[in-house]
């Protein structure tokens, strides 16, 4: 008959619940409490037991021993279940084992129950080892080694439309760069690679059956040449498609090299206070010098300022812009004026900067109005521009386009449409899934001060990433 003998601290009925164990196996069970803890003391029933080295069964008891298993059922107080374990002694082949148990894996000094409540905390990208320890009463290596046993997350199949994009989150041997696969589709992470390097990259698709390798239809990239290379060579039925992302990047980072050097243009030493007061008395001259620099300092208080209204997205334009917002009163300039207007002011300061401006404009509608079956027509149109312009940084963004012209066209391929509200949507390809999975890699990175495991960071990442991506119940044999 089982001896259970426990404290107004638990219920019988939750026994089974709060340990993982069936109390029909139990032999006795005795709960105490004391300064440290929740004491419970377990020893299971007597029962045949096959040896894992020949398969007989036996109940040849050899000895006992006694194991103390943290236990993390209780969130006010730690609690540790004292086993008495039996070890058996196989007749035949005479190697003794010990008996299976429900609580805890085999020489694990944590119980399941625990290794569960540690390994689901870690799904959550804010948790690290340090913090679930502190958590459950245990040590970071304790954590890290029960993370290590559990979770081994594989590469997924390569996908029809694949994104592959690269995070500064990880620095090894093979650089601070990790290289991130994902499908476009089901917004999966397909694998994590330490490596963007060209011999690394044809080194991993080679170890893919080619078979897999020509399910990739389309691949969306940024402008890192390497990823153009190695999808020709490796990705035999793929098109590849540059990420409208870095292309307004590029013609951004172009913009703002033309507005500063505007600004700098018209940075202007402010005079000497005798200037001012000789002004003032009508003095010619002085009056010049005044009404120059109250220009200049004007120009370069609206491109400090304002510089904002000349980087907005086309969507934001016209929710800032062609909105009917409210003019209101600029102390700098001396009058009412309204987001537009001051947007208007700046490009009417230099011409250059109109130019690059209007081109950004150019490529913004472009992106939102273009077809696949258009877009090479309207690209060439923009091209030209670009080659006819005195401006360096528009001909330097039109060889960029020049270089990059096919993988920009195949942007334009629509993936699939999906209806909302009673509209059509068309989904073209895109990196935006892949810059939300690096800023997770990237918290992940800063809320640990970094790994120097890679094994354990790969896992770790696909772990977070990946919403369906689960631990192994049974530690994994390596």
């Amino acid at each position: 008959m089982t001896r259970l003998s426990t404290s107004s601290y638990f219920n019988r009925e939750d026994i089974s619940a709060m340990f993982n164990i069936n109390e029909d196996i139990i032999d006795s069970l005795d709960i105490n409490h004391r300064n440290d803890g929740v004491y419970v003391s377990i020893k299971l029933k007597k029962a045949l037991h096959t040896c894992p080295i020949c398969d007989t069964q036996t109940d040849k008891i050899k000895d006992y021993r006694e194991r103390k298993i943290l236990h993390s059922v209780l969130t006010n107080t730690p609690c540790f279940i004292m086993y008495r374990a039996r070890r058996y002694q196989c007749h035949h082949c005479k190697k003794s084992f010990f008996e299976h148990n429900p609580f805890s894996h085999m020489n694990m000094k944590v119980s399941v129950v625990t290794v569960s409540n540690v390994l689901n905390d870690l799904k959550h990208v804010g948790e690290t080892f340090k913090s679930v320890a502190l958590r459950y009463g245990l040590s970071p290596t304790t954590v890290s080694a029960i993370f290590d046993a559990h979770v081994f997350i594989s590469r997924k199949r390569l996908p029809e439309f694949l994104c592959i994009d690269e995070c500064y989150a990880y620095s090894g041997s093979n650089g601070n760069y990790v290289c991130v696969l994902i499908d476009f589709k089901s917004k999966e992470t397909v694998d994590l690679l330490s490596s963007r390097k060209k011999q690394d990259l044809i080194r991993y698709f080679d170890r893919i059956p080619l078979e897999e390798r020509k399910n990739v239809k389309l691949l969306c990239i940024d402008m890192w040449e390497t990823y153009r290379i190695v999808a020709q060579d490796k990705l035999p039925n793929c098109k590849i498609a540059v990420d409208r992302f870095h292309i307004m990047q590029e013609i951004n980072r172009k913009l703002k090299t033309v507005r500063t050097r505007v600004m700098n243009r018209n940075r202007y030493i402010k005079p000497t206070r005798d200037v001012f007061y000789k002004a003032k008395a009508g003095e010619a001259e002085a009056i010049i010098i005044t009404n120059e620099y109250y220009q200049k300092d004007q120009m370069y208080y609206l491109l400090k300022k304002f510089d904002w209204l000349l980087f907005l997205s086309y969507e934001n334009q016209l929710n800032t812009l062609n909105s009917s917002n409210e003019m209101k009163y600029n102390h700098k300039l001396k009058r009412y004026l309204n987001y537009r207007q001051i947007r208007d002011l700046i490009l009417d300061i230099d011409n250059e900067l109109k130019e690059v401006y209007e081109f950004m404009r150019d490529m913004q509608i472009l992106y939102r109005t273009a077809t696949y079956d258009n877009a090479t027509e309207r690209l060439e149109s923009l091209i030209s521009k670009c080659n006819q312009s005195r401006i360096k940084e528009l001909t330097d963004f039109g060889n960029t386009l020049i270089r990059w012209k096919r993988e920009i066209i195949n942007s334009f391929i629509i993936v699939y449409t999906y209806t909302k509200n009673g509209e059509q949507i068309e989904v073209k390809m895109n990196n935006g899934i892949a810059e939300n999975k690096n800023r997770t890699l990237k918290l992940l990175k800063n809320n640990s001060n970094g790994y120097k495991n890679w094994d354990r960071f790969r896992n770790r990442s696909l772990y977070v990433l990946n919403e369906n991506d689960t631990y192994h119940l049974n530690p994994i044999k390596k």
